[in-house]
């Protein structure tokens, strides 16, 4: 009985250790970005939502907050924007859904620009059913917003 506990307590070292090294070299391999970080969330009890937090340069009112974060989100949810990531990533077949227009109008109720736990935050959300959609739709409105508009000229901090 003795050297059962030797043994399986050298094997819990062992794995710990190994664990150590493995999270050492993921972390210094890809160094930690908090602006580009997704995290996943579950939404509710159907979806997940994918978010990518972004810092702000400056303070703003919390009036003044809404109407950039109202003047934001009209511009992310344009069909400038999101149309393209229609056909781009397939979205009607992936949802199964008759047509474009109905794809663009499930992708707008699914993404926002909103205030982020943190004052000085701003967070990209966007919620489907499997994470790893959610997470790559993130991406992917991140892009397409960031091309066709700069919203870091106007306040955020470091780049999306």
């Amino acid at each position: 009985m003795g050297c059962m506990r030797k043994v399986l307590l050298w094997l819990g070292l062992v794995g710990g250790v190994l664990l150590v090294v493995v999270v050492a070299l993921a972390l210094v391999r890809a160094p930690f970005d908090p602006a580009r970080m997704i995290k996943h969330k579950f939404f509710s009890q159907k979806e997940f939502e994918a978010q990518i937090q972004f810092p702000l340069v400056h303070e703003m009112s919390a009036d003044d907050m809404e109407k950039w974060l109202k003047n934001e989100n009209e511009i992310l949810h344009s069909e400038e924007v999101l149309a393209p990531l229609v056909k781009e990533l397939g979205l009607v077949a992936e949802w199964k859904l008759p047509g474009e227009k109905e794809a663009l109008a499930t992708l707008r109720k699914r993404c926002e620009l909103r205030r982020g736990e943190l004052p000085m935050i701003v967070v990209l959300a966007v919620r489907d059913k499997k994470s790893d959609l959610a997470g790559r739709l993130s991406e992917a409105v991140r892009k397409a917003y960031m091309a066709r508009h700069r919203p870091l000229d106007e306040g955020f901090h470091g780049g999306f």
